[in-house]
This record gives structure tokens, sequence and C-alpha cells, in this order.
């Protein structure tokens, strides 16, 4: 078929479907109304309210909501009167709530000049039910210097998309888009200004404290790892109530500086205190984060800028975590917000400290190793580790032998891969299983810690050995895993 006979079969199309459009219009209003929408091609303005000149706002709507199995009515009525110094807007229920400026600006606009493509007139008073107006969705109500102007929002034709409309004038039916009665959607929870959440970024938090009573867990943030421990594969590390620090589990470190660095209030549920419990804040439990908050100064004396960063704290009362939320206060506000990384936040909040602790076995930092001693199955390894200026890394026995890298590599590899995945506060030690030591590995350093770290394996149960590392013995790991690296590590002294 050629281009040219195709374009016209389309434009023959286009244009049937056109006028389909406008009949099934027509039809649609004769089901709702009576008289048929009318449009000259123009534009209608209908009741433009003078923003510069507004003084009240009243706002009445009826909301659908879902209760045992059956939709539920209620109405939400609001009244605004504008500041004496005409510098923002008061809610009359509650004047002290703050409202946001910016809010009322994109409601101010929304009927500024109203504007309908179609319209139906000599509406009879009777009729008003068929388009939804006889009990409006939404009543609007402002005042301004040309008097009061009131506005009545019906049901949606769902054929074009509109929303039926009047004014006072309730003989002339006008049709609207859905950006009209979208404005005025809101509870007055949306209508808050809200408080701003400090601008938080991965490398300025240094802490997260969570208080609950007597008991209070210190998360601290170390950006390249604890010098003083192991290793740099872990940036966050915690102590409850002043023990010692253990290393926090990659992922959780990872989520809760994310669910940080997206810390955002904007969510407010309540503005008061009378709902504290329902939404567990009447406990006082604390979330302190501190941090280093980042400023541009301008030196007196040469004029250049320059940045400077102090420390901060942001204090929050926590609340209730369910549901994939977590209610918080910052403090001195009266705004209850609801924030969504549930997750990220119960891990701080939980009393289950193990639930934080990594699985890896260990995760050595090659880089500031000194020596290595691998203990099993009746062999010794050996291993004196030697750093180049490049960082590059070299290994000799001890004894002053040939060192078999690759065999070594695969023993290193059994270890990083080796993960624990029980708790001996879930299992009883098993008497019959003795308690003798299966695996060691001792490590000095080069570079911070000079004590060094030593890690064992003893017998524990039939299944599982206890791992003791770091000063604590609370760890499980099978005995299949253990048979990985005392298996690795008796390959190397083989063939």
């Amino acid at each position: 078929m050629k281009k040219s006979v195709k374009l016209i079969i389309m434009a023959a199309a286009l244009a049937l479907l056109i006028g389909v459009y406008f009949i099934w219009q027509a039809v649609g209003n004769r089901e709702n109304g009576g008289d048929d929408v009318t449009s000259s091609g123009n534009v209608y303005t209908v009741g433009a309210v003078d923003y510069k000149t507004l003084t009240s706002v009243s706002v009445v709507r009826s909301v659908e909501a879902s209760g045992d199995g059956e939709a539920e009515s209620r109405t939400l009525a609001f009244d605004f009167t504008l500041k004496e110094d005409e510098t923002g807007w008061l809610w009359t229920e509650n004047p002290s709530v703050p409202l946001s400026n910016e809010m009322f600006a994109d409601m101010v606009t929304a009927v500024s000049g109203v504007t309908a493509p179609y319209k139906l007139e000599n509406v009879n008073e009777s009729d008003l039910g068929k388009y939804g107006l006889d009990e409006p969705e939404i009543s609007l109500s402002f005042t301004d210097g040309n008097g009061t102007h009131d506005f009545s929002i019906g049901s949606l034709n769902s054929f074009s998309g509109y929303y039926y409309f009047c004014t006072e004038d309730k003989t002339t039916v006008y049709t609207v888009d859905s950006s009209l009665p979208e404005a005025f959607r809101f509870d007055i929870y949306d209508l808050i200004d809200t408080d701003d959440a400090p601008e938080l970024t991965k490398t300025s938090i240094t802490s997260i404290q969570y208080v609950s009573g007597s008991d209070k867990t210190v998360f601290t943030y170390y950006p390249n790892g604890k010098d003083s421990d192991y290793t740099n594969g872990y940036s966050w590390y915690a102590s409850v109530n002043g023990e010692k620090e253990f290393a926090v589990a990659s992922a959780i470190g990872s989520n809760l500086t994310d669910a940080l660095v997206s810390l955002d209030f904007g969510n407010c549920v309540a503005y008061d205190s009378a709902k504290d419990d329902q939404y567990g804040l009447d406990a006082g439990n604390k979330l302190i984060i501190e941090y280093q908050k980042s400023s541009t100064v301008t030196d007196s004396t040469t004029g250049v800028e320059k940045t400077v960063l102090t420390p901060a704290a942001l204090t929050l009362t926590v609340g209730k975590s369910a549901d994939g939320v977590i209610y918080v206060r910052p403090e001195g506000s009266s705004l209850t917000a609801k924030l969504s990384s549930q997750s990220a936040f119960a891990a701080v909040m939980t009393d289950n400290t193990r639930s934080l602790r990594p699985t890896e076995l260990i995760l050595p930092d090659y880089t500031r190793i000194d020596s290595m001693i691998f203990t099993g199955n009746g062999k010794t390894l050996s291993v004196t580790v030697s750093h180049g200026e490049d960082d590059s890394v070299s290994y000799s026995a001890a004894d002053g032998t040939k060192i078999n890298e690759e065999k070594l590599q695969t023993l290193l590899t059994a270890l990083t891969e080796a993960k624990t995945s029980a708790f001996a506060s879930d299992l009883e030690r098993d008497p019959s299983a003795g308690s003798d030591t299966v695996f060691s590995l001792a490590l000095t350093f080069s570079k911070g810690d000079a004590s060094g770290t030593e890690l064992t394996i003893s017998r524990y149960s039939e299944s599982y050995n206890l791992v003791s590392f770091m000063g604590s013995a609370d760890r499980l790991i099978t005995v299949d895993e253990t048979a990985a690296l005392t298996d690795a590590l008796t390959a190397y002294f083989e063939g």
C-alpha cells in the first residue's frame, strides 16, 4: 500500500474517532444531567479569587474510608485565616500549628482563575444531584476584597475525565480538570510546615546512640575501618553499655547510612503529644545522631572562603517500629513524623545485638598483617608477611622454607569464605564432644594494633564448633565449615 493511501485512511479514522468522542461526550452528559455540555471553542474563566486581598479560606470535603468491609463516609472541615501581619496562615482550630505558605500558594493558584472547557446552562436545582453537586465532594469558600466566593466540586465524568463544578450560581455547571479537586484533597498534616532534617552525608556521620531507659548502644562510624582492629572490611562498630566494640555487619551498616542520608520529616502524622502513646513516643526512647556540620566561612584577612566542620547532633524521640515504618519526633519540635526506613533503624534499636554481628568468620586486612600462624590437624604453618613501598605483599615461611603461594591463597580464600551460622546461646554444649581446639589462627600487625588477633575454633557439639574471637566466644560454625579450613591447611603440606 502506498504511503499516501495509508495517510488518508489514518486521517479518516482519526476524524471518525473525534466525532465519536464528542457524540459520546454529549450522550454521557445527557445521562448525568439532562442538558448538553456546550462549548463555543472558548475556555471559560470562572469565579476568579483575588489572592492579593484573600483573608480566609474554608474547605469541606467528603472522604470515603473502608471500615468493617463497608465504605464509610466522613467529613473533613478546615477553616483558615490570614495572619494579622499577612505573613502566613492560621488554622482556626489550632493556631499554634505552623502551616506551609507554599501549600497555600498552590491552593490559591488553583482558584485564582478556574478555567472550564465546557458548561451546562439553565440547570434546575433538582438536577444538581446528577452532577454530584447536591452533596459535593468538595465545598470551598474564599473571602477576598471583592466578597465571598463559594465553589462546589461534584462527581467525575468518567468518560471525559472532567469534574463537574459550579459557583454560587448553581444554574450553570462547568467541567474542570482533576488539578482543581486534587489541590484540596488534603488532611491538615499535609499542610504543616515540617522541620528540615540536617543535610547528612555518608562521610559526615560520626556516631549514633540509642538510649532506652538505662541501656545505651553506641554505633561508631569509621570511614576507613577501625585501625585498632583486624580489618577495614567494616565501617560501623557497636558497643553496648560501654562494653568492647564489635563489628556491625556490612549490609546493616550500609542500610543505616543510606537511611540517615535520606532522612526526611515531611511525612507528618501528628502535631502534639496527645497521640504519643499511639505512636510509642511515650516510652521516651532516644536516637542521637552525631555528625560533622559543614559551613563556609570567609577568612577576614585573605577574603578566601573555606569549609569548616563543626560537631553537631540531632536528637530524635523514637517510637514504634512496625509495618515498614517508624515514628520519630525531633527534639524541640511538636511534630511526629513517619519514616519509611523502618528496617534500618530497627537494627539500631534492637536489644538483640547479636543480630548485628557479621556472619563472616574473619576478614583480615592483609595490607597490615605482619605474620600469620595457622594450626589444625596436627599441622602448623607460620608465615611472615612483607610489605613493599608500592603496597605489594610477599610471603615467606618463618622457618626459611619456600612458601607455596598458590596453596596459601587457597587457605586464605577458605578463611575469608568461612561463615558462622548460629550462636552458642541457642544450643547447649555437648559434653561428649569435648572442647579440643580444632583450628586456630594468630595474627600480628605491621601497622596499628601490636597486640595482634587470635581466633580459635573448638569442639562444641556433633554439628557445631565454637568460635572464640576478639575476646568473645558466642558464635558457632558448622563442622563442615571447619573442615574446609582444616582440609585447606592439610592440603598445603601434601604433595
